[in-house]
């Protein structure tokens, strides 16, 4: 109820706002809506889309696969934990922006150099976030596992990422949301493309009512990534429930 109230609001100061400025400026929600309406029916965001969706998918993937790897090795391997982890907090602390020139001129403007931005987005989320839960395990559990002689390949598939698979999924379900952001990032400002390209030419057109369509549309489709992450994570932890059951 609280959502549909806020949602309400939202768009009646939007509406308010239209009918005090210019439309230029805010355009009137009917406006938008029918814009949005006729943009996806006509296949003008829903091909694009596809476009920046792909990369998104791609990044967000890779991502997940190197940065939960990393992040057990950083957790679980001392000398790696020296050399990696300064590493990663000093790469995680640099403007995504600064790097983006450097990325255009070692992978390219096409396909893989816009994996690369959104792969920057996400993989520190996933790889802090799976070091922090392995860490967080607690001494007891571990030494269970010794007294039980689980040891090797079976200790990590068995216990230690069972573990830490809440602090995981945390992390893939912020990554989400954030591959969404890399892939508009990497199509406005490497090689105009996608849903960035569409808003880019709304924008130079001075078509404020596309304008605002596109943004709505990208919005919901961050909104889905999210909601489609946050699933997948009460999935995979469905195990806490019947737990606490």
């Amino acid at each position: 109820m609280a959502r549909i109230v806020s949602l309400a609001a939202l768009l009646g100061a939007w509406q308010y706002l239209s009918g005090r400025d210019n439309i230029y400026f805010v355009p009137p929600v009917q406006d938008a809506a029918s814009s949005l309406w006729n943009e996806v029916v006509n296949g003008n965001l829903l091909r694009p889309a596809l476009q920046t969706g792909a990369l998104a998918l791609t990044g967000f993937l890779l991502a997940l696969v190197i940065g939960t790897v990393v992040g057990v090795l950083i957790a679980v391997f001392r000398p790696v934990s020296y050399v990696l982890e300064p590493i990663m907090s000093a790469s995680n602390a640099t403007p995504i922006a600064v790097l983006i020139p450097i990325i255009g001129i070692y992978l390219g403007l096409g396909f893989s150099g816009k994996v690369a931005i959104v792969f920057l987005f996400c993989v520190f989320a996933v790889s802090m976030n799976t070091t922090s839960g392995i860490r967080e395990i607690k001494s007891g559990i571990l030494e269970m596992t010794r007294a039980y002689c689980v040891t090797g390949w079976r200790r990590y598939r068995d216990v230690i990422v069972p573990a830490a698979m809440p602090a995981l999924m945390a992390g893939v379900r912020i990554s989400a949301g954030r591959a969404v952001q890399g892939a508009l990032t990497a199509e406005l400002l490497l090689a105009v493309s996608g849903l960035g390209l569409y808003l880019m030419n709304a924008g130079n057109r001075y078509d404020v009512p596309d304008l605002v369509a596109g943004t709505v549309f990208v919005s919901a489709a961050a909104f889905l990534a999210l909601h489609l992450a946050g699933r997948w994570e009460g999935h995979v932890l469905r195990w806490r429930t019947d737990l606490k059951n």
